[in-house]
Parts: structure tokens; sequence; C-alpha cells
């Protein structure tokens, strides 16, 4: 298990850390700052590692499992010379009610997480399109430059929490450990909203505990902390950064060694996910501004030590971009869609616009009711301000949705923890202007203004998707400490009213662990039979699909119970439906096999898990890719020579990974043999590579190969595995109008 050596790592980082600390208030704030000082330090060893190694075409199983043992080594002699114990208890004071509580949170809430977490492999829509395939193309290359894709996404978005990934795919071998360091960053944040409350409000004890515990409850981080997604890693290094701002500000003498870790931080933050700075930047211009009112050299060395960090971390994956685009960070509205999320116009109605859809967001209940009144709300609204809520310019969505409330990481809102915002905000400004002076809660006035203002600037910048939901979670993880910290003033003699809260936090908690759609511990058929609930709408595709492979039924089987095309995708429920034919209609589909995608993680294999079941025709593409990859199986030794890859809109890692289970994928080798005309002149297109299978989900492609060059053609719904009488080594260049490829062997195009 060579991925124990990466763990180690941490680890021995962690107790060096530990040993150099500063003496502080408490046992409990050494740990969380040495903590702080190990996450960014470790992050940084990964920056570097993985870098150097893609200069020299050294990413591989070999060269990170020799780099992490030289990282251990090196710390171990720092260990010995300086006589580190290895191990050391920690010092923890916990009272009989926090032990209590942590115990259940424990059990109820961490303990299935870490189950998801290993049990699971990932199947998020944005990892298996992108993340994961990244992953395997740095591992195939040998480096962290453009590959062959056709998704462009792939290769100019941030791609930090990949260096991690890279490491924990090529030392376990799997992809058992990708979501880790996402559950590292779940309960640093924890720690680091607690380290907050301490470090700007000298908040007792109790604030401290709650602030953690509105972060361990979040939606959001919950959901996430099992997912291969960037928002929590983000929010982390958001939250790292404001401490060691605010401890800049605490600490009489100025350290230099805090500006660098809050220079880091920020910038890893931003590398991590580009959304995440315009919630840091207030907090960054707080604390700048405040240094300044002391002293301005310091200002000035703060000022440039965070540009300077932020250009230098960010340098290589700009100039790459500049390189293959000619832009620093997207190619340009007709190739990325980073370049379309940003806003078109920024009246003050379009601003109120974006606020509203934004935090209407995080009120998506279980209740169709609650969840229609919050949508004709902000309709309403928009009506008033005379707004189009559908704007192209102002919606990357072609229309406003709220979501249905469905318990996803890409769309479930924070509703609890924002329920409880509003509330809170709306007492504190009543306190405020009751006392009619402010310098008690100097503090708490800015951070709420910083707060504000990221959020503002958020919902200034971006266009409304319905998937802003997890794009804020760098926001409620700041807020966290704030709100737990008015929580305790406003409730400072009603305990049983804090007791009260804390069960009700944990309560909102548990759907988003036990439920959540793409991992469910607990069947959602199974409450959809118990409630007598069919789903309002089926996707036909995927209803033909799985009608064929149960004896050629025909839509009409559903007809009685399913009427009223609502568009060219799907069936709708007819609403007059009576109880009897609901339990029919729920019996139908299911004798099909419609809800396997809803059936609880238990009663799936693992090649079921691999496909979130809220993407489209997610039956279909399961089916074709097993067949596909049963019958590569079957071809024994002749087929081992390499495959030739060609997918076009897809999902290509559930594939990638069944090839894995028939334990016939580490037999050959795989690779991209086209992409867009945009990267067709990066070097690793140009590897020598030569294939004698082709397996494409893109019909144009097939139709414009040299047939007397395909032995067979075998298709499997729309997955097609091409088998030629030869080894080939063309590459094919998608043209930018899409209709034609360019054959760059032959530098021609054909139509």
């Amino acid at each position: 298990m060579s991925v124990i050596l990466f763990f180690l790592n941490i680890y021995l980082l962690f107790r060096i850390v530990e040993h150099f600390a500063e003496a502080e208030d408490s046992s409990l704030d050494r740990f969380r700052i040495s903590f702080f000082r190990t996450s960014v330090l470790f992050a940084l060893f990964v920056y570097l590692q993985v870098h150097l190694l893609s200069r020299v075409d050294l990413i591989s199983f070999g060269s990170l499992l020799i780099s992490n043992f030289v990282f251990a080594f090196t710390l171990g002699i720092i260990m010995f010379r300086y006589e580190i114990p290895f191990f050391r208890s920690p010092n923890f004071f916990l009272t009989k009610g926090e032990k209590v509580v942590l115990s259940i949170i424990f059990i109820i809430l961490i303990v299935p997480l870490l189950f998801l977490l290993f049990y699971v492999p990932p199947n998020n829509s944005d990892a298996v399109t992108c993340y994961l395939i990244r992953v395997e193309n740095w591992l195939w290359n040998g480096n962290i430059e453009a590959y062959p894709t056709q998704n462009l996404y792939e290769i100019y978005y941030n791609h930090f929490p990949q260096f991690f990934m890279v490491n924990m795919r090529a030392l376990s071998g799997g992809d058992s450990f990708s979501a880790v360091f996402q559950f590292f960053a779940y309960i640093g944040s924890a720690i680091a909203a607690s380290a907050i409350v301490k470090e700007v409000f000298n908040g007792n004890r109790k604030a401290q505990w709650l602030s953690a515990l509105i972060v361990i409850c979040l939606p959001q981080a919950i959901l996430q902390s099992t997912a291969t997604m960037y928002d929590l890693q983000a929010g982390y290094f958001c939250l790292i950064a404001a401490y060691f701002g605010f401890r800049l500000l605490k600490r009489k003498s100025f350290q230099i060694p805090d500006i660098i870790f809050f220079a880091l931080s920020f910038a890893f933050a931003s590398y991590t996910k580009y959304t995440s700075i315009f919630f840091i930047f207030p907090f960054s211009l707080w604390v700048i501004f405040a240094i300044w009112r002391n002293s301005l050299q310091k200002m000035m060395l703060t000022g440039v030590m965070l540009v300077f960090v932020f250009v230098i971390i960010h340098l290589p994956l700009f100039m790459s971009n500049h390189q293959m685009f000619g832009k620093w960070i997207a190619p340009g509205k007709e190739y990325a869609r980073l370049d379309q999320v940003v806003n078109e116009k920024h009246s003050f109605s379009d601003v109120i616009s974006g606020l509203s859809k934004n935090i209407a967001l995080n009120f998506n209940t279980y209740s169709s009711s609650i969840n229609g009144l919050v949508h004709s709300s902000v309709l309403k609204l928009h009506s008033a301000l005379n707004v189009d809520v559908n704007d192209r310019q102002l919606n990357l969505n072609h229309y406003y949705e709220k979501g249905s409330g469905a318990i996803s990481e890409t769309v479930t809102g924070n509703t609890f923890i924002a329920f409880l915002g509003i509330i809170t905000l709306v007492l504190f400004v009543v306190k405020l202007l009751a006392r009619r002076g402010f310098k008690d809660e100097n503090k708490e006035m800015f951070y709420l203004l910083c707060l504000s203002t990221g959020f503002i600037l958020f919902c200034i910048v971006f266009k409304f998707q319905q998937w802003n939901a997890r794009l804020q979670l760098p926001f409620f993880l700041l807020l966290a400490p704030w709100l737990a910290m008015q929580i305790i003033k406003f409730l400072e003699k009603r305990e049983r009213i804090v007791s009260i809260l804390i069960v009700c936090l944990i309560l909102s908690a548990l759907p988003c662990v036990y439920l959540n759609y793409g991992k469910p511990l607990v069947s959602y058929y199974s409450l959809r039979s118990y409630f007598n609930r069919p789903p309002q709408f089926v996707n036909k595709r995927e209803i033909a699909t799985l009608l064929e492979m149960n004896g050629g039924l025909t839509e009409e089987y559903l007809r009685p119970y399913y009427s009223g095309e609502s568009n060219s995708s799907f069936l709708k429920l007819d609403p007059n439906l009576a109880s009897d034919g609901r339990s029919i209609a729920i019996s139908l589909l299911n004798s099909i096999g419609y809800f396997q995608t809803e059936k609880s993680i238990f009663e799936k294999s693992e090649n079921e898990m691999r496909l979130h079941p809220g993407n489209e025709g997610a039956m279909t593409l399961m089916h074709n890719y097993e067949k596909a990859a049963n019958f590569l199986s079957k071809k024994g030794d002749s087929w081992l020579a390499p495959i030739g890859l060609v997918f076009r809109h897809s999902e290509e890692y559930p594939f990638l990974s069944m090839m894995d289970g028939l334990n016939i994928r580490p037999s050959v080798k795989l690779r991209h043999i086209s992409t867009i005309e945009l990267i067709g002149q990066n070097r690793n297109f140009y590897r020598p590579f030569e294939y004698r299978y082709i397996v494409t989900n893109d019909s144009r492609f097939i139709s414009m190969l040299d047939r007397s060059a395909i032995l067979q053609d075998t298709a499997f719904g729309g997955i097609h595995v091409i088998s030629l009488n030869k080894l080939q080594q063309s590459r094919y260049v998608l043209s930018k109008d899409g209709k034609t490829y360019l054959l760059n062997s032959e530098l021609s195009i054909r139509e």
C-alpha cells in the first residue's frame, strides 16, 4: 500500500511543525495553527512535486513513489536530529457535554461519510467528464501539459486538486482515495472556523464549538466531503487565509512566516477555484488596510507578498493557457464555458436579480409548495424590476430554475444555515440600531461587511447557474464563525435553546449523509414506494433502452400511466392519476429496471455506482459501456494492441474503470487520437502512438474513416469498437466549425 506513504508524510510534517510552533494560549490553539501550517506546507510540497516532475515528463507511479519516499526520509532525518517523538497524545480537555455531542456526530455523521468516501467510486458528473480523465492523461503522458481531448475544460481550468488526486491514483492503483482531501478539507474547515472565532472575536469555548458544528452540518460541505470536487478545498484555503490574515492583526510582533502563510493560502484558494477569490478578497483588503494604519512599510510588504505569491503560483497555468490559446485564463466564448459565465450587464436591477436568484438557491426544501412559493417570489421581484428572469446575459442556463430540492452536491442549498443567517442578521442590525453605537461590534460589523461584499461581488461578476449553490460554499464556511458568535451572544443565558439548536443542526444534516442522490445509503426507490410517489418525469431515451432490454416493449407499455409529452425528451405523469394507478406505474417502471439508479449503494454493483443517477440516460450509458468492455475482454491476446480513443460529449472514465475491473486495461495503452483545432499543435498530441482498435462515440468520426482500413465495426448503442486491419498512427483534429476533421498526418481536410 504505497498510498500510506503519502499520509505518513502529512503526519510527519505535522509533528515537525507542531514541535517548532511557538507557545499559544492552549494546547488546542497550538494544534490548530500547526494543522493549518501543515496544510499549507504540504500543499506547497505537492505543488512543487507535480510541477517539477512534469517538466521532465516523469509523472508516474515510480517517480511519485520515489519523491514521496525522499520527502518522508527527509522529514525522518529532521525528526531524528531534533529528537521529535513520533507520537504525542493530544492534551485536549473536553467537558462531558462536548464528549456526548462529539460521539453522536462521529457515529451518525462522520463514520457513514468515511464509509461512503472509500466504498463508493467517484460518480459526480464533473469528476467523470473532466477531473478523473485529466488525471489519467497526466499519467499517460508523464506531464500536466495540454493533451488531445475534445473537452477543453480539462485543459485550461484550475487543476490544483488533481495534484493530490494524481498521487492517490498512482500510489493506490485506483480511484478509492480520489476524494480523501475533500474530506480532509471538511474536517479542516470545522477546525479553521473555530480558530477564527477565537482569533477574530475572542469567542468563548461554546462559540468555537458551535462554529465547528455549523461547518460539520453544512449540507454542501457534507455532500462535497466525499466527492471529487473543488469548492470545499477552496473554501478551506479561504478560511486558512482569513485566519492568518487576522493573526497578523492580532499579534503585536509582525511575523514574516504569517505573511507567507497568508499569501500562500490566498493563492492556493484561487488556484483551486477561481470563484473563491471573490469571497476572500474583501477580508484580504481589510487585513491590508488595518496594517496600513500601523505601518505603511508593513502594509507594502504584505501587499507585495500577496501579489508576488499569487502570480508565482498561477504563472505555470496562465503561461500554458497563453501559449495554447493566446489568453491567460480561457480560450474564448466559442470554446470555453468559463468565458460564458461572466455577466454581460451590471445595472442595479441586474445585481438585485442575481442576488435574489442566488439566495433563492439556498431555500430548496423537500416541500414542493414551499419551493413553488420561493420560485414565484423571485418571478414577482423580477417583474417589479422589469428584468427578464431568463435573460441569457445574466443566466448561464437557458431558463431560470431554482432547483427541485434534490439532495445532490451539484444543486443542494444550505437551507437551515441560510435561514439562521437571515434571522441572525436581522437581530444584529436591530441591536446595532438600538444601541446607536458600534464600538463593541466593530469586528463583527467589518466581518459582516466583508462577507456581504464577497457575496455581492460573486453575484455581480458571475451569471446565475442552477449549480451556483456549490460555488457559494466558501461564503458559508466564512459565515460560520460570525454566525456562531452572534448566536452565542444572543442566547447567552438560554442554554436550552442552544441545545435545541444543536439538535436541529444535526437533524438537518442527516438527509445529506444518508440520502445523497449519487450515493444513497437509504434507497430512494424504497421511499418512493412507501410514499407512493412515482417520478413526475421519465427519460424517454432511457425508457426506450430499458424497454428494449426487457423484451422489445414499447412506450405504449407505460402510456396508461405516463401521458402528455412536455418536450421531445420526457413523458409527464398524469397529475390526476389515482393512488392505485401510481402504485402500478411504480411497479411497471421497477420491472424494467428504471429505478436501478435510485437503489441504495448496497444494491448496486461497483460499475453501476460509477455513474451519477442524475445524468441523462445513465442506464443507457452504463449498458453500452458494459457491453463494449465485455466485448473487448473476450478478444484475448490478440487485442492487447493499444487503443485510440475518440470520445465526444460523454463520460469516458466509467468505461476506463470497467476495463480496470475486467483486468484488461493494465495490458494496453490508450490515447486520445483526436482533439479540437486549438490544441492540435501540443507535443503530447504528437507522441509516437500506434493503435489497432478505436473506441468512439462520435458517428461523424466513423463516417470519415477509410473503410478499407476497418476490419470490424461493432456498435453497442452509441459506443463503437472498431477493429483495424493493421496498426495505425493517424491523428485527427476537429475544425472550428465542428463539421470537418483535419487528418494531420496528411495535412488535408477530410469531409
